[in-house]
């Protein structure tokens, strides 16, 4: 059991013992491609990626050699974030007065930054209440950060209540000291981002290998016919997933947790054309927890598509952009 360091930014690809950059190839030193660490990790290692200020480029599929275990799962972490931040509304969004905001103030230019985290109002109707973040997204065209939360407020948000957004990924006081001591407590990038680039491939492909968990990602861009998983892993916790055919699908009789997941931008044009899909599985549950998901009103989406196995709670679809097909089916 270890701590295995991938740096994407590392000019080598070292041993996967530091995290620092190694000096040339195969020494002590961070790995500098995902793929290495998941060919190399075992049962009970914890895989740290450093967030960095620029997306990963992925043009195929990504799979595990090995497979952890029930008791000594193996973990994919996107290195953890914390951000907090108070501010004043400037004015509710027209028509979704109840659980949408806009702030000047709020400058972060990255669709989906404030995704998960706990919103709390510390003045107005609402003051005291506390909320989740379901969707962030800038609007240049009036220079000013839109937050939308979940469940509805029981009092319309107006112009002069203030808040404050506490935004912690998962893991975050688990991190490792020496990652903290290189500096990737300070990248720009509040996940780490996987871009397809619009390839014509499934992102991440766990079939075969289960007992993965993975948290602190952010997915996307991929062509309107492929997967961002093909296959789930055990546990998915805060993951963003956006422009692609599937959010995610094919899911795995022994899934157990899936929670903080957000999609949006979606545009898929196969059979199911869901999100999130599983297999009804009779014996097993899979239990979802906080997902919400954004549709495209120009594509045949689904929102959600369960098994009668699933457990659902803090299930919200279409509140900001709606689907062309159904919500949940």
């Amino acid at each position: 059991m270890a701590d295995i360091w991938v740096d994407p930014s590392c000019a080598n690809n070292g041993d996967g013992t530091s995290p620092s950059c190694a000096a040339s190839e195969g020494e002590t030193g961070a790995y500098n491609s995902i793929a290495s660490a998941l060919a190399s990790a075992t049962a009970g290692d914890m895989i740290w990626v450093r967030r960095g200020s620029s997306a990963i480029s992925v043009s195929s599929t990504l799979s595990p050699t090995n497979d952890g275990t029930e008791s000594s799962p193996i973990k994919l972490i996107g290195w953890p974030y914390y951000e907090q931040v108070s501010g004043t509304v400037d004015g509710a969004v027209s028509g979704k007065e109840k659980f949408g905001f806009y702030d000047a103030e709020l400058t972060a230019t990255d669709k989906g930054h404030y995704c998960s985290a706990e919103i709390e109002f510390t003045s107005g109707n609402n003051s005291g209440l506390k909320r989740k973040v379901i969707f962030y997204q800038y609007d240049s065209g009036n220079s000013r950060g839109e937050v939308y939360v979940f469940p509805d407020l029981p009092n319309d948000i107006a112009s002069g209540d203030q808040y404050t957004i506490t935004l912690e990924t998962e893991l975050w006081d688990d991190r490792p000291q020496a990652g903290r001591d290189a500096g990737w407590d300070n990248d720009d990038y509040v996940r780490l981002v996987l871009d397809g680039s619009g390839g014509s491939f499934n992102m991440l492909n766990f079939d075969g290998v289960f007992y993965w968990h993975i948290y602190n990602f952010m997915l996307q861009n991929l062509s309107s016919s492929d997967l961002i998983f093909y296959r789930f892993p055990a546990w998915l916790k805060n993951i963003l997933m956006t422009n692609a055919g599937y959010g995610s699908s094919y899911g795995h009789q022994w899934a157990t947790r899936f929670k903080d997941i957000y999609a949006w931008d979606l545009t898929g044009t196969l059979a199911y054309r869901g999100v999130l899909s599983f297999y009804n599985e009779p014996d097993k549950h899979y239990i979802l927890e906080d997902i919400h998901i954004q549709g495209n009103p120009n594509a045949t989406t689904y929102g959600l598509v369960v098994g009668s196995s699933c457990k659902l709670k803090n299930f919200s679809a279409g509140k900001v952009q709606t689907f062309g097909g159904a919500d949940i089916r």
